[in-house]
């Protein structure tokens, strides 16, 4: 839903520019074009007050947009009567640290993201022979499971999704 937002944030702003844009381009090129735009304020002060409103809507969606993607995603442990919030930057970093391991040489893009106290990986890996892949597959879920069980204490079922570049 955010990006559906996001994108419908950007494409107004980008037809408002587009829009005052090559009105104000031709507009300066003759005077009595100045002076209607002018005499059409004047009569029509209602639609300055469509146009701030527009504007007061907009910037106050461009700040709901921001708010919500700096907005940050824990999981939520319970242990008894204590609560622990792991941040999604904590699941990233042990990811980032294993994927040093597995490939030294690469860097690996991955990225952890938590959504209703459930995580999701999704990784990019370099290219690997087709033969290869289900095994390194294997091992990945396997060191991933040990990791996020071990080190964070995440029991709960994970949604990862891997890619190889060809």
């Amino acid at each position: 839903m955010s990006n559906f937002f996001y994108y419908l944030v950007s494409f107004i702003i980008a037809i408002f520019f587009i829009f005052f844009g090559i009105i104000s381009f031709f507009l300066p090129e003759t005077e009595e074009g100045l002076k209607n735009l002018a005499g059409f304020i004047l009569q029509n002060t209602w639609l300055t007050y469509v146009f701030g409103f527009l504007f007061i809507i907009i910037g106050v969606a461009i700040l709901i947009n921001i708010k919500l993607n700096v907005k940050k995603q824990y999981y939520k442990i319970k242990a008894g009567n204590r609560l622990t919030l792991l941040d999604e930057k904590i699941f990233e970093q042990y990811l980032d640290t294993y994927w040093k391991e597995l490939f030294p040489k690469i860097e690996i893009p991955s990225r952890a993201t938590i959504k209703n106290n459930k995580l999701y990986i999704t990784a990019d890996l370099p290219a690997v022979p087709l033969s290869e892949q289900k095994t390194l597959l294997q091992q990945v879920e396997s060191d991933l499971n040990e990791i996020l069980i071990k080190y964070l204490g995440y029991h709960q079922e994970y949604i990862i999704n891997i890619s190889f570049q060809p």
